[in-house]
C-alpha cells in the first residue's frame, strides 16, 4: 500500500495537492471526494526516509481515538477515521494496518503488537486491559495520562540540557572563527617581521594551517570509524553489556542514567497497575522497556524474588541503588493497597532527582566552559602580540 500523490480541485474551482497514505486510487478518490475535492491525478510517491515516530505523536493518537469512542463510535470507525487523518509519514502506515485489521476481526491489542516498532509493550498492554475489561476508554485514558506525563518530563529535560548544549556549541564555533579568520591576518605579519617566534605562536599558527588543510578531514573521519564501530558493537549483546557496564561506573554519569531509568520503570508499574494488571506481570513487561542491561539484570533479580513469594518492597530492598525513601513508599502502598499511586510517586521522586543531577552537571559545566574558553583566548593573544611587543622594545 503506497503513498498517493494526488493533485485535485473543489468546488470552487481552487486548486489543491497533498499526499495520502491509501491502498489504491478508487480508495484515494472516495476519501476526497467525502472532502468536497475531486481528483484530477494521482500517482506512487516513494519515501525514501521515515523518522521515528514521537511520543507526542502517539499521545495525539491515542488521545483522538480516546474523544472519537466517547463520543459514540465503534472502535473500526474510529482506527479508520484516525488513519486517514493522519499526516505523519512514519505513523499513517501503522495506523493504517491497525484499522484494516480490527475492521477485519483482529483484537485491537493484537493489532498494535503486530506493529511493536511504533507501540511499545505498554501500549499493547493498556489495550489488552481496556478489551478485556469492556472499558477501552477508562484504558486509554489512562495511558494518555501516562503519555502526557512522560512527554511533559521529557520537555523539562530537554530545557534542562538545552543551555549547556548551547554553551558547548558557542565555545566550539568561537575557537574555529579564531582560528580560521583571525589568526591567518597575523601570518605576513609576522613574515616581515624576519625574526625568531616563540614556541607558542609557532604552535597556534600550525594548529589554524592544519584546521584550513585538507589534513582537518582526516581526524574528522577516523571519529566518525571509531563511532561506528562502537555503534556496530553495541548492536551485540556483549558489546551493549559491556559497553551499558561501563556507563554506569563512570562518576556522575551513572546516577544521571539511574535516575532515568528508575522514573520510567516506576512510571511503567504505575501504569500497569492501573490498569489491573498483577504486580509480577507490570514488573516483567516495564523491565522489557529498560534500555541498560545492567539495570536490566536487577530488575531481573528483583522479578524473579517476587516470584518466589517476597513481597514487593522486601524485593526491591535488595538492590542497594533504591533509597529507603521509595521502599517506605512501596510499603505503605503494600499495605493500604494503594501500589499503583505510590510507585507513581516514586518516579516523581526519581524525575526530580534527575533534573537535580542535570542542574548540578549544568552549574558546573557551564562556568567551566566559560573558564577555558577566556584562558584559550588570553594564549591565543599573548601568542600573537608577543612577537609584536618584543619588536617595539627592541625599537
Amino acid at each position: 500500500m503506497p503513498y498517493m500523490q494526488w493533485k485535485g480541485i473543489t468546488l470552487d474551482a481552487r486548486t489543491c495537492k497533498g499526499m495520502q497514505f491509501v491502498a489504491d486510487e478508487k480508495e484515494l478518490n472516495a476519501l476526497l471526494f467525502a472532502r468536497k475535492i475531486a481528483l484530477l491525478s494521482s500517482k506512487p510517491k516513494r519515501i525514501w526516509w521515515r523518522p521515528s515516530v514521537s511520543l507526542r505523536c502517539k499521545l495525539d493518537y491515542f488521545m483522538q481515538l480516546n474523544m472519537l469512542l466517547k463520543a459514540g463510535l465503534l472502535l473500526p470507525e474510529g482506527l479508520q477515521l484516525i488513519a486517514q487523518q493522519s499526516s505523519n509519514i512514519s505513523l499513517a502506515p501503522a495506523a493504517y494496518g491497525v484499522a484494516q485489521q480490527v475492521s477485519h476481526g483482529i483484537s485491537f491489542g493484537k493489532a498494535l503488537e503486530r506493529h511493536s516498532f511504533h507501540f511499545n509493550g505498554l501500549m499493547t498492554q493498556m489495550a489488552w486491559v481496556g478489551q478485556e475489561s469492556g472499558n477501552i476508554t477508562a484504558a486509554l485514558q489512562v495511558l494518555c495520562i501516562y503519555l502526557e506525563s512522560t512527554c511533559d518530563f521529557r520537555s523539562r529535560l530537554r530545557s534542562a540540557l538545552l543551555l549547556p548544549i548551547m554553551t558547548f556549541v558557542f565555545f566550539i564555533l568561537i575557537m574555529a572563527v579564531l582560528l580560521v579568520v583571525v589568526v591567518p591576518q597575523f601570518v605576513q605579519l609576522f613574515a616581515s617581521l624576519n625574526r625568531e617566534l616563540p614556541q607558542a605562536t609557532k604552535a597556534l599558527l600550525g594548529m589554524s594551517d592544519f584546521l584550513r588543510s585538507w589534513a582537518v578531514t582526516i581526524p574528522i573521519v577516523c571519529l566518525l570509524l571509531v563511532y561506528s564501530v562502537i555503534t556496530f558493537y553495541k548492536r551485540t549483546k556483549k558489546g551493549r553489556e559491556q559497553l551499558d557496564m561501563l556507563v554506569m561506573h563512570i562518576p556522575y554519569v551513572n546516577k544521571v542514567v539511574r535516575s532515568r531509568i528508575m522514573a520510567s520503570f516506576f512510571q511503567s508499574v504505575a501504569l500497569l497497575l492501573e490498569g489491573g494488571l498483577p504486580i509480577l506481570t507490570a514488573f516483567s513487561i516495564a523491565r522489557e522497556s529498560v534500555d541498560n542491561s545492567t539495570i536490566k539484570h536487577e530488575f531481573g533479580f528483583i522479578e524473579q524474588e517476587i516470584a518466589a513469594g517476597i513481597a514487593c518492597a522486601d524485593a526491591l530492598a535488595s538492590n542497594s541503588a533504591i533509597g529507603q525513601d521509595i521502599l517506605s513508599l512501596i510499603k505503605i502502598g503494600q499495605e493500604s493497597g494503594m501500589l499503583a499511586p505510590m510507585f507513581a510517586r516514586a518516579a516523581q521522586i526519581y524525575q526530580q532527582q534527575l533534573l537535580k543531577h542535570l542542574g548540578h552537571i549544568n552549574m558546573f559545566f557551564q562556568p567551566a566552559l566559560l573558564v577555558i574558553l577566556g584562558l584559550m583566548i588570553t594564549g591565543l593573544i599573548l601568542a600573537l602580540y608577543t612577537p609584536i611587543m618584543n619588536l617595539s622594545l627592541l625599537v
